[in-house]
């Protein structure tokens, strides 16, 4: 036999089945042929379970629907809350699906083509000592075994970022109950749409509408691939959209090369009415704050999350606004209108709060300044406080 025939011998044992699997899986695909998957629903339950510490369950089916791009499917998942919470769940799905590519798994290439999950319900809850629903106390409290850091032990192989993609993720119709007991507030957030996909490979792009106490919002969004983060590799996110009808932009460039988080957030918002915020965090209810512009800014450096809120410059802008203050002397509402009102904290330099404006139309200017920022984190045994003030013609210092 020569090399010719045994060639063209070879080609058709090898196309012929992968021709009629080809036409199998088209006609299963067009057929919409699914197949009941309760061996896996069990498995997936145990599993889920013992990662989380929690009763997960399957009130609904667990499938597969069979094309090239092998659909599964599960109905009515639930993760219920620890006994002494309010809520019997705390997550309920009413239908997941994931959808993979057949033909890449060949090639030893795992591609997720959509993960998706629609009707969500998260119930969120922190009582009055601080304890929180969300906290997984028994993943919290394994201790690590010595034998995970044996470096004798070979490593498992595993897939890396390149193997493993994921075109889009989807979240619709979401709702988020959080209670805080402590605060005694709540509030609910529901999510119309989230949507994440990475068509190109290179850019991650998003968008999210929805509405929180029945203030609508909608953001769009592009940034550079998240694994640009674990390989030390520049992350930037540039991000518009508008809340209650006002624009809001959002920008970060992100840095990890040198081992350490180093970079800049900025966020800039016009129309603000910062007295429901107040309200909400149970700060005060006397406080109507409005302003016109405010910009948020952190420079942020650190190797740590500790590091970063003790090493990181934070600043808060306000322009051309008012806050209509109430006065406990006479019960009268004072306006106060500012041309500017800042917020300067860093872990060096004293904390600073300048404010330029009128109180009810006489001219007022001061300027407070305390102890940096970082030595609240760290414990304060000498208080700092100064304050310069100038209201009409008079100048107060303390």
């Amino acid at each position: 036999m020569t090399l010719r025939k045994f060639a063209g011998i070879a080609i058709r044992v090898l196309v012929i089945p992968v021709t009629l699997i080809t036409i199998l899986i088209g006609v299963l695909s067009y057929a919409d042929v699914s197949l009941p998957l309760e061996r896996m629903r069990k498995a997936f339950v145990t599993t889920a379970s013992e990662l989380t510490g929690r009763e997960v369950r399957i009130d609904g089916e667990v499938r597969l629907a069979i094309s090239f791009f092998p659909t599964l499917v599960v109905d009515q998942l639930h993760i219920a809350n620890e006994a002494g919470w309010e809520a019997d769940d705390i997550i309920s799905v009413e239908e997941v699906r994931v959808q993979i590519a057949l033909m890449p798994i060949l090639s030893g290439k795992l591609e997720f083509k959509e993960i998706a999950a629609e009707r969500v319900l998260v119930n969120l809850e922190q009582d009055a000592d601080g304890r929180k629903n969300w906290s997984l106390a028994k993943a919290e409290n394994e201790q690590v075994t010595d034998a995970a850091f044996d470096v004798d032990t070979e490593p498992k192989k595993q897939r890396t970022g390149e193997q493993i993609t994921i075109d889009e993720f989807s979240l619709t119709d979401v709702t988020i109950n959080y209670h805080d007991e402590k605060l005694g507030r709540g509030f609910t957030d529901r999510i119309d749409r989230l949507q994440i996909n990475t068509h190109d490979r290179s850019r991650l792009t998003a968008s999210l509408s929805g509405t929180t106490e029945d203030t609508a919002y909608s953001f769009t969004a592009s940034s550079d691939l998240m694994r640009n983060l674990v390989k030390n590799a520049p992350w930037r996110l540039n991000a518009q959209g508008q809340v209650g009808g006002h624009p809001v932009t959002l920008a970060a460039n992100i840095d990890t090369s040198h081992g350490v988080v180093d970079g800049q957030i900025e966020m800039i918002a016009q129309d603000v009415h910062g007295g429901k915020i107040l309200d909400w965090l149970g700060i005060t209810k006397e406080l109507d704050l409005f302003s016109k512009g405010l910009r948020i800014k952190a420079d942020l450096n650190g190797g740590s999350l500790h590091d970063i809120v003790h090493q990181s410059n934070f600043s808060v802008e306000l322009t051309n606004g008012y806050m209509n203050l109430h006065s406990h002397v006479d019960n009268k509402f004072k306006t106060a209108r500012f041309e500017n009102a800042t917020i300067e904290a860093n872990n060096s330099q004293d904390l600073k709060v300048a404010f330029n404006g009128k109180i009810d139309q006489e001219p007022v200017e001061f300027v407070f300044r305390s102890n940096p920022l970082g030595a609240f984190f760290k414990g304060i045994d000498k208080v700092k406080l100064e304050l310069a003030a100038k209201l009409a013609r008079a100048e107060l210092k303390l």
